[in-house]
């Protein structure tokens, strides 16, 4: 029988259950860093191109594509209305909340092979690995999935820790659900205070090495 191997190329048999850990804690780090990094992305594009070109009409159309704005061979990839993307990746904006929905959809799709790992790891079945954090999300990413983004009383409803929404609701997660889901973990992926050399640089959430 062929072992099953990880991404590094190492058998899931011979990984410890620290180093399935370690990696457990950096693929949520990673999937929170890109999300945050992204929205924050949007919430200063917002910004900025309303500062730039404040006499644009609203009713005009921006372009996102493969290749150079002169370019004519460009693939247009993106097009929304001026007034559109202004409204929408400022914060609180939709276009943060179709971005976390995707977070919590891809977070569980990565954490599956990692528990499969974790579960190696103890020998014991996979059934018996259970996080209340993730169990929570993977309800919420049912509902995102199967229910529209609305929460239900069969999946949202079920949460223990993370009770976010209550069924009916729309699923609007934002950075304060981040915040809670990380502390609800049982192990610190992200560090809960500032490095030493680090401080916040303005109320935007941009932070400056010292």
């Amino acid at each position: 029988m062929t072992q099953s191997e990880t991404d590094s190329g190492n058998s899931i048999e011979s990984e410890t259950e620290d180093e399935v850990v370690e990696a457990i804690k950096y693929m949520i780090a990673e999937s929170l860093a890109v999300s945050v990094f992204a929205s924050s992305g949007m919430f200063y594009l917002s910004r900025h191109m309303h500062q730039v070109h404040p006499d644009v009409s609203l009713d005009n159309f921006v372009l996102i594509g493969d290749g150079e704005g002169s370019d004519a061979d460009t693939r247009p990839l993106g097009m929304m209305q001026w007034g559109d993307l202004l409204r929408e990746f400022d914060r609180g904006g939709s276009g943060h909340t179709v971005l976390f929905k995707q977070w919590a959809v891809t977070l569980m799709a990565d954490w599956e092979p990692l528990r499969e790992r974790l579960a190696a790891a103890r020998g014991v079945p996979v059934e018996e690995v259970m996080v209340d954090a993730l169990g929570d999300l993977r309800l919420y990413r049912n509902d995102i999935v199967h229910n529209k983004g609305r929460a239900s009383k069969d999946w949202s409803g079920r949460a223990k820790v993370l009770k976010w929404f209550k069924p009916g609701e729309v699923i609007d997660i934002d950075t304060h659900h981040l915040v809670q889901f990380l502390d609800a973990l049982p192990w610190e992926a992200v560090p809960r205070a500032l490095p030493t050399g680090v401080r916040w640089e303005n109320s935007q959430g941009q932070i400056e090495v010292t």
